[in-house]
């Protein structure tokens, strides 16, 4: 059986690590600091879970989630928000552009894999969004 692939996307290089490392007990890990970073990996490799912050450099993480549902061969992804703005508005946009799920990044750490585990669900909206991802 194939291990799940799981892409991890957060401008943080100590946040990513600590999600990275808690992931790779459940999947083999792949690491993007960008969304544009990320685009490129998507494109690259085929993943089954996607962790990505908000808040992002370059092409920011609700522009992303946007791009990946409006792509035909990536909209199936499931995307998990993992952020630390707690603001109302931030995560119903994040859930309205297409996000499956979303956990709020402690201050302490990150989740467990096992929280994340838990909390992917398949998404099932249709997407409405299009991009032209470089």
């Amino acid at each position: 059986m194939r291990r799940p692939s799981v892409l991890v996307v957060d401008g943080d290089a100590f946040s990513r690590a600590v999600v990275s490392r808690r992931m790779a007990r459940l999947a083999d890990v792949v690491e993007a600091e960008d969304g544009l970073g990320a685009l490129e990996r998507l494109q690259a490799q085929v993943f089954d879970l996607a962790i990505v912050d908000l808040e992002l450099p370059n092409f920011n993480g609700l522009d992303l989630i946007k791009c990946v549902r409006g792509h035909p061969t990536l909209k199936h992804i499931p995307i998990i928000v993992l952020t630390g703005n707690e603001s109302r508005s931030a995560l119903e946009g994040a859930l309205t552009a297409g996000a499956t799920s979303f956990l709020l990044k402690p201050s302490t750490g990150a989740p467990s894999a096992s929280t994340s585990a838990t909390s992917c669900s398949w998404p099932t909206a249709p997407a409405t969004w299009r991009c032209t991802i470089p």
